[in-house]
């Protein structure tokens, strides 16, 4: 029996599948035809090697920027595995001791 909500779900988990399926076509398309409409675009006495140069120059900053990005998810890496230590710890009781059981001996 499938219930409105799961139905609700399925539909919606298509659609979203979907637009960012679609999304991901249109901006690779968009990567591979970027060369032709660049150079039906560019005036006859255009600078190729000139403009080479610069985007070389961004692509330096932006192995920056990977870098930061990078090291930013390394960092929540850590801070989620530092905080999944912590959390079952307060839960059960941060400091306590389990409750004794029969036949165990404890000192007071």
């Amino acid at each position: 029996m499938t219930t409105d909500r799961g139905r609700t779900q399925r539909t919606w988990r298509f659609g979203a599948v979907l637009v960012y399926g679609l999304l991901g076509l249109g901006l690779l398309g968009l990567i591979v035809f970027t060369p032709f409409l660049l150079a039906e675009l560019a005036p006859a006495d255009t600078d190729w090697g000139k403009l080479s140069d610069i985007s070389q120059a961004y692509g330096a900053v932006s192995v920056v920027f990977s870098a930061v990005a990078l090291a930013g998810v390394a960092l929540s890496l850590l801070y989620q595995w530092l905080y999944s230590r912590v959390v079952p710890s307060v839960v059960h009781g941060f400091g306590r001791h389990p409750e004794p059981r029969s036949g165990d001996v404890h000192e007071f």
